[in-house]
Formats: C-alpha cells, structure tokens, sequence
C-alpha cells in the first residue's frame, strides 16, 4: 500500500489502450465522512485553493478514460452546463479544458424512459446493465469511468459492477443528502491499493474490489 503518493500522470500504464481487453469500470466520486455523495457540493471559498489540488488529482485520473457512465440526472445538468464553457469568457482553465473534454469522449446514459439523447458523443442503454457492461469491458480502449450521481453509484455497486473504487472523501459530515454506496444485501471485500492525502484535509482512497 502506498500512502500520499500522487498518481503519475506520465504512466505509459495509465494511459495506454488496454489491448488486453482489461479495461475496468472505475467509480469516481466524493463524499462526507458519513458517506453522504458530494454531488452538488461546493467547497468553502477560503479552501478554493487546496480544492484545486483535489480537482486536479481528479483530472490525472480522467486520462486513463475514454468512456463516461453517468446517470441520468447528472447527464442532464452536465449536458446544459458543460459544452458552453470552452467558449465562456468567465470560465477557468480547467472548466474550458474540462468543457472540452466531456464534449468529445463517449458517454453513456442509462435511461429507459428516452431511446436517444442529443449531446454528442453519447447513447442510451435501456438493455440489461450487467450484459451491456460485460460487452464493453470485452472492447479495446482505456478504462470506464463513472462519474456522476449517487444512483448510477449504487446501481453499478449493488450489482457489484465496479472493479475500481476511486473515492474522494472531504472533510465534512453532510447535514443531509444520499448516500454514495447505498445499503447492500451482502459485505462485499476490497482490497485497499492507494491513497492520496490532500491541502485540503481530504483524501483520496482507491479500493480494488475482490471478485
């Protein structure tokens, strides 16, 4: 187990095309210490500066993806806001690179009220979640990656989906809110690989699930 170490944005193994059909759905997401999401969250203003440390840890992060699994209200929030920042005068560097980025990778949305969506890049999946994403994973590229809302969250881990769980906890108990995880039926095991401690008082811990 490695403490404090940042990942190494250079890896050749973090960001090479896994053609040995390797790729892994990894979950990246914050939460309170009490497990509360913290989708939604904006963090205090006098933190902004640690919290760029966190946002660009999340970045690094992003470049071993090519596929974004997002749920349904997040992809609806991110659709309006995100494709107009990269053109945005008052936008900062990260949200115009970050703009950019969720415009041109794939995304996926699983909905099984619409048949299709119209930000680029992306497609509904009405069909068996497990079946889709044992499909995918069978698919050259980098890895899977979800990113947004607590109900995709805990979809993809009640189904034990999740091979990677990349889990940004902020140092704040939530008054209120939804869990990340949710309640499951049976304990399931992981193996803890890394973490990463943060300005801020956060930390980042990246936990392989044990299948």
């Amino acid at each position: 187990m490695r403490a404090h170490n940042p990942i190494n944005s250079n890896s050749d193994e973090k960001h090479q095309i896994q053609d040995s059909y390797d790729r892994k759905v990894v979950l990246i997401m914050g939460m309170g210490l009490n497990g509360i999401s913290a989708e939604g969250w904006i963090p205090p203003a006098e933190t902004k500066i640690q919290a760029e440390e966190m946002i660009e840890d999340v970045w690094t992060l992003l470049q071993s993806v090519d596929t974004l699994i997002i749920g349904r209200v997040t992809f609806q929030m991110w659709e309006k806001y995100w494709p107009p920042r990269a053109k945005d005068p008052s936008s900062s560097d990260f949200q115009k690179k970050f703009s950019i980025f969720t415009d041109q990778i794939q995304k996926i949305v699983f909905l099984t009220t619409l048949k299709s969506v119209n930000w680029r890049n992306s497609r509904v999946i009405n069909d068996d979640i497990s079946t889709e994403i044992s499909r995918i994973k069978k698919l050259p590229g980098k890895n899977i990656a979800i990113v947004g809302g607590s109900g995709i969250a805990q979809t993809f881990t009640k189904l034990n989906l999740i091979d990677d769980y990349q889990l940004y906890i902020h140092p704040m108990i939530f008054k209120s809110g939804k869990s990340l995880l949710g309640v499951l039926d049976n304990e399931r095991k992981l193996e803890l690989i890394d973490l990463r401690r943060f300005l801020s008082g956060g930390i980042r811990l990246h936990y392989r699930s044990i299948k």
